[in-house]
């Protein structure tokens, strides 16, 4: 309240409050709260009866997923394909989720430590374009709003994480309170989890849609716009200049249809499957 009445604020509640900004916070904040399924797993290997040197190896586990994730964002980051790579992030932390849910007993442990090691890299995988997403969106309005991201991605990764072992604590305790079986509670909070990765991961799908929507917006506009006036640095326009061939954005190649189709078909019958099966 006292930010929003100064002349010169520190924090920009107003571009905070911005409808890029508000869509990509909640993503963040969803996201976060999935990534809570990681306390959740330790647990669950504790309901399985575990050893300390399990929970080491899990912990080692983690740590090289983690590793792994940040080096492999680092590498192929590209600040124009920023919510896809965050999406494809998020998906994989559904589905090992969903893996995780399925485990009965220790012998489980290697396919439950591989689910963990893809969660801890899809984790730090989805924060560099996080990341770069928001300071490049800070960035263009001015240095200044810079603080005001800062903020905000500090507030919103507490406040997910807080909220994650909130859900997935309380889940787990009314399971168990009224049934006993501390198994079944941590599977159905891992089911949970895996269903909101997915719900997740489709608002990200929305997202990208509706940048792909505005870029297409952009590049129609400039085919509107008269030659003359076009910008020197627009390669749309320069393309259609050199060639005189009216200039076309790509199409998706029809292999590569059927194979988002099919990661589509495979999510939703994932999802139905955590929501209505039974666990083992």
């Amino acid at each position: 309240m006292l930010e929003n009445g100064r002349t010169a604020p520190l924090l920009n509640l107003r571009w905070l409050g911005s409808g890029d900004i508000a869509r990509f916070a909640l993503a963040i904040l969803m996201a976060r709260i999935v990534l809570a399924e990681q306390s959740v797993a330790s647990g669950f290997l504790t309901a399985l009866g575990d050893s300390d040197e399990d929970l080491r190896a899990l912990s080692r586990v983690i740590l090289v997923g983690s590793v792994a994730g940040v080096i492999v964002s680092a590498v192929t980051v590209n600040v124009e394909k920023l919510v896809m790579p965050m999406m494809l992030a998020v998906t994989a932390i559904a589905a090992a989720a969903f893996v995780d849910s399925s485990a009965t007993g220790l012998d489980h442990l290697p396919p439950f430590y591989l689910s963990q090691a893809a969660i801890s890299f899809s984790a730090m995988f989805f924060l560099g374009p996080a990341l770069v997403f928001g300071i490049t969106s800070a960035l263009r309005k001015g240095s200044g709003e810079l603080l005001s991201f800062i903020v905000l991605f500090g507030a919103i990764n507490s406040i997910g994480a807080l909220s994650g072992q909130a859900l997935f604590g309380t889940c787990i305790d009314s399971i168990a309170t009224s049934s006993r079986d501390w198994v079944l509670a941590h599977q159905n909070a891992l089911r949970l989890a895996a269903v909101l990765s997915f719900i997740t991961a489709l608002y990200l799908a929305v997202l990208l849609a509706i940048r792909i929507r505005r870029k297409l917006a952009e590049i129609h506009r400039q085919k509107q716009a008269p030659n003359a006036g076009a910008d020197p640095f627009d390669r749309a326009a320069s393309i259609k200049l050199q060639t005189g061939i009216r200039w076309h954005p790509p199409s998706v190649p029809s292999h590569t249809r059927l194979v988002l189709s099919a990661t589509a078909a495979a999510g939703a019958i994932l999802l139905l499957a955590a929501v209505w099966l039974p666990p083992r």
